[in-house]
């Protein structure tokens, strides 16, 4: 699928948690922390954090992507 950058953006911006697998499924890809990178970046400037959660069936930790509200409440969902 197509348009994920700002696909990403939006959901981040409606205060929506994604984790990898979220990418994959409502995405179609494998790749949400090179998104993520790029909306840190300087032409979005996002300040979006990671939480490393750990999965209690397998053990193995994985990281869930939000935005911190406080530095980014004036940015708009175009």
């Amino acid at each position: 699928m197509k348009n994920v950058l700002p696909r990403l953006k939006i959901a981040l911006l409606r205060g929506q948690k994604v984790s990898a697998l979220d990418g994959l499924k409502r995405w179609g890809t494998m790749r949400l922390a090179e998104y993520v990178r790029l909306l840190r970046g300087a032409k979005h400037n996002l300040d979006i954090k990671t939480t490393m959660v750990k999965n209690k069936r397998t053990g193995k930790f994985y990281g869930v992507y939000s935005l911190n509200k406080k530095r980014n409440r004036k940015t708009k969902i175009k």
